[in-house]
């Protein structure tokens, strides 16, 4: 029964003195264990903290609305790398791989390769980028027979999807030669 009448007591008390947020009171605190001569914690006043708290959050939205439009920009740009990046590695492996596919069908084998196989072989490969703008030019030096040399070029014109801007291309291209062995 004592113990009830004691908590009753004190929740009434509590409720009639304002309670301070925990930090300010662990604040206050503070300075009275502290040792001799040691300095004390400055106080906040609520005041203070309402009046420059408000101004703060409008600050930090500013600077957010300041920076999140370069942030995207790098985000955009990042993206935009990745995806020329990835096409010019097409491009690379694609004149190894034609050029490996016509060194193997030279003039001696049972199908030689044209310049239209090799033509197809990129094209068949080309997933994820727009076929028309891959262009294949094969070249046998001096001709088709085992001994002589083939080149791969292949060039692809990348279009960056600038919005409000005229269509710009960037032209990647690779080529490889190798020893045609039949």
């Amino acid at each position: 029964m004592k113990l009830a009448r004691r908590a009753m007591r004190t929740a009434s008390a509590d409720d009639s003195r304002r309670r301070l947020p925990a930090a300010a009171s662990a604040e206050r605190r503070a300075h009275l264990f502290a040792p001799a001569g040691a300095r004390a914690l400055p106080l906040r006043c609520p005041l203070h903290q309402r009046r420059f708290g408000r101004f703060a959050l409008g600050q930090s939205t500013a600077e957010f609305a300041l920076v999140l439009p370069l942030l995207l920009l790098v985000v955009i740009g990042l993206f935009w790398l990745s995806q020329l990046l990835e096409a010019y590695d097409f491009v690379s492996y694609a004149a190894q791989a034609a050029t490996r596919y016509a060194i193997v069908r030279g003039a001696t084998s049972p199908q030689p390769a044209t310049t239209n196989d090799i033509a197809g072989v990129v094209t068949n490969m080309a997933a994820g980028l727009n076929p028309k703008q891959l262009t294949v030019t094969t070249t046998w030096t001096p001709n088709n027979q085992p001994g002589s040399t083939v080149e791969v070029q292949v060039q692809y014109a990348f279009q960056l999807p600038l919005p409000l801007m005229p269509s710009s291309a960037i032209s990647l291209s690779a080529s490889s030669e190798m020893v045609i062995s039949q």
